[in-house]
C-alpha cells in the first residue's frame, strides 16, 4: 500500500444531511452540532465564529468545521451555500482534524470542480438510492481531499499510523493520569524518545495532544447535559474544575458552563421543532 494512503484507508463515513439554501438575516444564530460540517459558498457572504476563530465566509471558498464546536453564524445581506453534515470514525476524525490543524478555510479551484462535486453530492443524496448513497459518500471523500496538503511527502501518514494504538489508548483513558512513561511503555520506548517521535509525527507534544482530546471529549459530554461541569472535568482527567474551565475556554473560546447552557437551549429548540 502506498505510504500516505494508510491513514484513511479504513475510514468509515456517515452522511447526516446534505442541503442547499439561500439565507439572509434569519441565519443569525448560535448552534452546537455533534457532527463535522463542510460549507461551500456559491454566492454572497457571511460570518462564522468557530470557538475563538472568526471567519468571513465568501463566494468560491470551502470550509471544514470540526464536530462539537460552538458556532455563531451571521449574515447581513445574503448567502447561498451548500452544506454537508457528516460523521467519521474516531481515529479518522482525529487524524483529519489534527492534520488540518484548525485550517477551516480553503480557496478552491477557479474551474468549478468543487462546485460541481457539491452539486453532484446534493443530487445523489436527495436521490436516495443505494448507488446514489455510495456515490454521495465517495464525493464527500473527494471533497475532503482538498483540505490535505497537495505535497503528500509532508503528510506524516505512516508515522501517525505507528501511533494508532497510542491515540486509541489516550481516548479510552482520558480520565487517567496519562504520562509519557505510560504511553512510552506501549511501545517499549524510553519516554524522551517516545515524546520526540510523537511530536514529530503529529506536530504536537503528547501533553498538548492529551489536553486537546480531553477538551474534545468534554464538549461531547457537555453537549448531552447529563453531567455537571465538575463531573465532566473529572470524567476527562482534570482534578481542578477551575483549571479545566480555563483550558476549555482557551481552546473553544467559551467557558464550559456557558457552552453547556447554550447547547441545552439549541437542543431544546430542535426537540420542539420535531
Amino acid at each position: 500500500m502506498p505510504k500516505n494512503t494508510d491513514i484513511f484507508s479504513g475510514m468509515t463515513l456517515e452522511i447526516v444531511e446534505v442541503n442547499q439554501r439561500r439565507v439572509e438575516r434569519e441565519w443569525n444564530h448560535e448552534e452546537f452540532n455533534p457532527f463535522a460540517k463542510i460549507y461551500y459558498v456559491s454566492d454572497g457572504a457571511g460570518q462564522v465564529k468557530i470557538g475563538s476563530s472568526e471567519l468571513v465566509i465568501e463566494k468560491g471558498k470551502l470550509y471544514l468545521i470540526p464536530p462539537y464546536m460552538p458556532l455563531k453564524l451571521n449574515c447581513e445581506n445574503f448567502l447561498d451555500h451548500i452544506w454537508v453534515h457528516f460523521i467519521i470514525d474516531r481515529f479518522s476524525s482525529s487524524a483529519l482534524f489534527d492534520l488540518t490543524r484548525d485550517n477551516y478555510e480553503l480557496t478552491v479551484d477557479k474551474a468549478g470542480t468543487v462546485l460541481r462535486q457539491m452539486q453532484d453530492l446534493l443530487f445523489a443524496y436527495n436521490a436516495g438510492g443505494v448507488r446514489d448513497m455510495l456515490m454521495a459518500q465517495g464525493l464527500v471523500r473527494q471533497i475532503l481531499v482538498n483540505f490535505l496538503p497537495e505535497d503528500e511527502s509532508i503528510l506524516p501518514a505512516r508515522e501517525i499510523m505507528e501511533f494508532r494504538k497510542t491515540l486509541e489508548y489516550i481516548e479510552d483513558n482520558l480520565d487517567d493520569d496519562l504520562t509519557n512513561t505510560d504511553l512510552a511503555d506501549l511501545h517499549r520506548w524510553h519516554p524522551t524518545y517516545f515524546a520526540n517521535r510523537f511530536s514529530k509525527a503529529l506536530g504536537i507534544s503528547p501533553r498538548n495532544y492529551i489536553v486537546r482530546k480531553r477538551v474534545e471529549k468534554a464538549r461531547q459530554l457537555l453537549w448531552t447535559g447529563k453531567l455537571t461541569v465538575a463531573q465532566v472535568a473529572c470524567e476527562v482527567g482534570f482534578s481542578d474544575e477551575y483549571y479545566f474551565s480555563k483550558v476549555f475556554k482557551k481552546l473553544t473560546g467559551i467557558p464550559p458552563g456557558k457552552y453547556q447552557k447554550q447547547a441545552g437551549v439549541v437542543n431544546m429548540n430542535k426537540d420542539a421543532e420535531q
